[in-house]
């Protein structure tokens, strides 16, 4: 059989096994999503500990490394399936089979793991035989051909779109079956280009009937939908690989970095279609290169926790592994203190992630076995852990790559915030005004506000939504301005409330269509008890908050809350009454939007500056002191804060996005409306573990069901070097561990019959009453786990 031939029946059978995939699981009611191949069992429990830039050994094996990887792109593993042999990328040569397969042997023999380090979709089949199937990045491009035959090869892409793609994935299925490794890790997983290849010509006309954009303008609406139709492909051609793969060996494990590289992921959140979303779930395990040097934000953990806790919504509580990096101001020598490096270890741990450590990070100090002992120690308590079901935050990847607010940072194709590495062009920009997409902003801010409460929230996809079965493991769902809902999941959001579901909905929150297209209205507005008119951009950044506003809060299970009540109430004396009453700032983007009859409105905007002052707008003191006697929000304010009760569920509605103030301009208040508009909406179904721990203590909830059990991970944050320079120029480098004391974790409703502390291995006491069965935890230093056995 010619090659050809071989690739037209290749091409016919992952066309037919594709259907298939569909058609099994199709929902009546939604799209019809791919299903995932089971992940093989010992990278969910025997072996999680993975050591880059080495090949298995004694040595290694000692120090507790159980899966060894030699490199990425550039590593010793350069070779590429030609159609009848493996040979190297560059020189041609076959490849050496009895070496590799002595290397996988020795692995089986030390109970160790070796992953293959795929090239990326290069090829010398693209200059030498096929350059039909390059990427094309303009309209008028022209593929390139070798000038001469002793040209080297110069890393062409090829077109997974083209027959190439149908090619790549026979070369994974023939490097497995030869060598015989146990998984691969490629770097550059995703789809990155706009391509003008005649398959991609040919394809698009077929499917959407128009011809492919000239351009990436993300504010057309042709190219967004060309970006949803791009990203779903990629998503079908992933399971394809899956299934090839699959078919000849069920327990290879795919681990390729994802978003690659995938700090762009954890920096930018840029409008560009990379991996897409729904790709992240066909994959055994995604990984990552986690960096803790946001410009105006460093010495923080809030992103990091944000993309692994994303990273697992993304992968349905599948396997996710990340490589925290050990340098500071992006890949920088020296490294961070050591101190600093534990607790990035650790930080990857306690937010339900496999941590892999490179052999460039360690030294002699502390080599390979110093970490992996760490992970080896928390392991019994992290292996078949799933989250307790609470709180679900939806993160839209529609919303993420084609929503933006227009004149402000966070616009489309705006200014995004850069690394100084990669994006040099927006590194000029002052930190201050660095900015991320608006809904991720919104979403960092919840989930800040959330972490800090030590409330436990899941993340979770559109597909999720279309799907059904995960969103109904939750009680209330969290919708942090996603602008781009369809209007089949509007729908499943309305019936999840209908049912008894708690919803918190923030701004623009279901306002677009899946495209990114502006309705007339919400989509949502039956539920929220709202109407949109207009958006009111109330931002700034210190010392310039010249359009800020003043919110009059009303009596209400959310607002009647001590530290509002500190924050805001005035005591002036029996002859100088109370004007003020609850007010407070908000700094933010907001919608306006008019409240239906049956709707309450628990906090509107009373006016524009300080009441009384000479740019105030709105209610003077007298008209808003008698607001604050009646109880009762005037008609003609705009609401700030609804709630109201829909079906068996309770909707609260956020006019102003209290999540992107709380990531960009944060005042306490916000946090415990944000907070408290979660337990409302929940009703009696609160949280079963409570936590009364600091704001710097990072918790997280997990049940091992097969072993009866729940581990509640606790992670001080505490960073006693940061906030002493500048905030574009202050890594996160903590040199010293202050311990904390006196964290109370409280297990309701649960027979508890045993707790302690683990990796210490100290039991503590249980203090019985009508909340539960309470334990103090004497000391935390970095990272501890109250394992709670039932």
């Amino acid at each position: 059989m010619n090659r050809r031939h071989r690739f037209t029946l290749l091409a016919l059978a992952t066309l037919l096994n594709l259907f298939m995939a569909v058609f099994v699981s199709a929902d009546e009611e939604g799209p019809r999503h791919l299903k995932p191949f089971p992940v093989p069992e010992w990278l969910t429990t025997t072996h999680q500990r993975l050591l880059f830039d080495v090949y298995p050994s004694e040595h290694f094996q000692k120090q507790g490394v159980k899966i060894t990887c030699a490199g990425t792109n550039f590593s010793p593993f350069m070779y590429v399936w030609d159609g009848s042999k493996i040979v190297h990328i560059n020189t041609g040569e076959e490849i050496d089979y009895a070496h590799f397969r002595k290397i996988q042997q020795r692995a089986d023999e030390l109970d160790m793991k070796i992953f293959c380090p795929l090239a990326r979709m290069w090829h010398p089949i693209l200059l030498d035989e096929h350059p039909e199937w390059q990427e094309l990045y303009s309209p008028d491009a022209r593929p390139k051909g070798r000038r001469n035959v002793r040209e080297p090869w110069n890393g062409i892409n090829g077109c997974w779109m083209s027959p190439f793609g149908d090619f790549f994935i026979e070369q994974s299925v023939e490097i497995g079956k030869r060598v015989g490794f146990h998984g691969y890790n490629l770097d550059g997983f995703g789809t990155f280009a706009l391509c003008y290849c005649r398959y991609c010509k040919k394809a698009y006309r077929e499917d959407a009937s128009a011809e492919l954009p000239p351009r990436r303008d993300i504010k057309d609406l042709g190219y967004r939908k060309f970006m949803r139709w791009k990203l779903d492909r990629w998503t079908d051609f992933v399971w394809r690989w899956q299934k090839a793969i699959k078919d000849v060996n069920p327990d290879f494990a795919a681990v390729p970095w994802s978003t690659g590289p995938g700090r762009w992921m954890h920096w930018t959140f840029a409008g560009i279609a990379e991996c897409s979303v729904a790709a992240n779930r066909l994959i055994d395990c995604p990984i990552l290169e986690l960096f803790w040097d946001f410009a105006p934000d460093q010495g923080s953990n809030l992103l990091p926790s944000f993309v692994i806790r994303y990273y697992r919504g993304l992968s349905a509580e599948r396997p996710v592994m990340m490589l925290p990096y050990f340098s500071v101001h992006a890949q920088m020598r020296p490294w961070a203190p050591q101190a600093e490096r534990d607790f990035r270890v650790l930080s990857t741990l306690a937010n339900g992630a496999l941590c892999s450590i490179g052999n460039w990070m360690v030294n002699p100090q502390t080599p390979p076995s110093y970490y992996m002992d760490m992970i080896a120690a928390r392991e019994p308590y992290t292996q078949g852990a799933k989250t307790v079901k609470w709180a679900a935050m939806l993160v839209s990847e529609n919303s993420r790559l084609f929503y933006g607010v227009p004149e402000v940072g966070s616009e489309l194709g705006g200014a995004w915030i850069g690394s100084g590495v990669d994006t040099p062009d927006i590194s000029k920009l002052p930190a201050s005004v660095r900015r991320l997409p608006a809904h991720v902003e919104s979403a960092l801010g919840v989930f800040r506000a959330m972490t800090e409460e030590q409330l436990p929230m899941d993340f979770i996809t559109a597909q999720d939504i279309d799907e059904e079965e995960r969103l109904n493991l939750y009680k209330i769902l969290i919708l942090p301005n996603v602008a781009c809902l369809s209007d089949l999941q509007a729908q499943k959001i309305r019936r999840f409330v209908e049912r008894g579901g708690g919803l918190v909905a923030l701004h623009e929150s279901s306002l677009y269509d899946e495209y990114g297209s502006r309705r007339d209205d919400f989509a949502l507005a039956d539920v929220f008890g709202a109407s949109f008119k207009r958006v009111r951009n109330h931002m700034g950044f210190l010392p310039h908050y010249r359009n800020f506003v003043i919110a009059a809060l009303l009596p209400h299970e959310i607002t009647d809350d001590e530290s509002i009540e500190q924050d805001f109430r005035m005591d002036r004396g029996e002859d100088r009454p109370e004007v003020l009453g609850r007010t407070m700032s908000y700094v933010g983007l907001m919608s306006e939007v008019s409240s239906k009859a049956d709707a309450t409105t628990a906090a509107f905007i009373s006016s524009i500056g300080d009441p009384g002052g000479i740019n105030s707008q709105g209610l003077d003191r007298d008209a808003l002191g008698k607001v604050f006697e009646t109880g009762q929000a005037p008609k003609a304010q705009a609401p700030l804060l609804l709630t109201r009760r829909h079906g068996k569920g309770r909707v609260v509605y956020l006019a102003g996005d209290l999540g992107q103030s709380y990531f960009v301009t944060p005042f306490p208040a916000q946090r415990k409306l944000l907070t408290n508009s979660a337990r409302w909406v929940a009703r009696d179904r609160q949280p079963s573990v409570e936590i009364d721990a600091p704001l710097c203590v990072l918790s997280n909830v997990f049940e091992q069901k097969a072993k009866n059990r729940t581990v509640v991970h606790l992670l001080n944050q505490f960073n006693s070097a940061a906030g002493r320079s500048l905030p574009a120029g202050s890594p996160s480098a903590r040199e010293e561990v202050v311990p904390l004391h006196g964290i109370r974790v409280t297990f309701r409703g649960a027979s508890v019959r045993a707790v302690r502390l683990e990796p210490e291995g100290l039991p503590l006491e249980i203090q019985r009453s009508s909340s539960g069965a309470a334990v103090v935890v004497p000391e935390l230093r970095v990272h501890s786990m109250v394992v709670a056995e039932h």
